[in-house]
């Protein structure tokens, strides 16, 4: 009878045993699964939201195109898709006398002028004379006229202006290295000669 109790209590215990090892490998088993879930969560790509609103801009062209008018178009755009948008230049046009790599911005106009056609620009004011919109607009060898302006100088204009847009005042070339307060006086004096002639 002690025997046989004594088998029982040696089998119970044997249970026991194996019920804490069943346990502990399915606690152990739980955490692995856990631990999967969790690098695959961490692998699973997350969607970005991109704001895809693309700003748009308004540029005039008059002149030697096929539709002159006011346009509508990213505000990435060059003088060329103004001018595609156009329906192109005219047979007549002076291709020497437009950059259409030039970038666009807004309120822009654009006027593209005929082979042999003297811009107005140079009717209304003497040689010498700047305005604003010329130097948003003039390319590297125009903006070597300006005193104390020489080729690298011109590059590093177009360049500030390609990636920040127009000059909306004379004193913004402060922005541009190599541009300081000595040079900048000198440069509004070609201006306010503009502005008073």
């Amino acid at each position: 009878m002690g025997k046989i109790k004594s088998n029982h209590i040696e089998l119970g215990l044997v249970i026991v045993v194996l019920l804490l090892v069943i346990g502990i490998k399915a606690i152990d088993f739980g955490t692995h699964e856990n631990r999967i879930d969790e690098s695959t969560q961490s692998e699973v790509a997350v969607p970005i939201t991109v704001d895809t609103a693309e700003t748009r801009i308004k540029v005039y062209i008059t002149g030697a195109v096929y539709m002159p008018g006011v346009y509508e178009l990213p505000e990435d755009s060059r003088v060329e898709d103004v001018v595609k948008m156009a329906g192109g230049l005219t047979s007549d046009a002076d291709t020497y006398a437009i950059n259409l790599a030039q970038k666009v911005y807004d309120t822009q106009q654009i006027s593209v002028y005929k082979e042999g056609e003297v811009p107005e620009i140079e009717i209304q004011r003497p040689l010498g004379a700047w305005t604003l919109e010329e130097l948003n607009e003039s390319d590297a060898d125009r903006l070597t006229e300006i005193d104390g302006i020489g080729d690298a100088m011109a590059e590093r204009i177009i360049s500030y202006r390609s990636e920040n847009g127009p000059f909306n005042s004379v004193d913004e070339l402060l922005n541009v290295q190599g541009i300081g307060e000595k040079k900048i006086e000198a440069i509004r004096q070609v201006f306010t000669k503009a502005l008073r002639e």
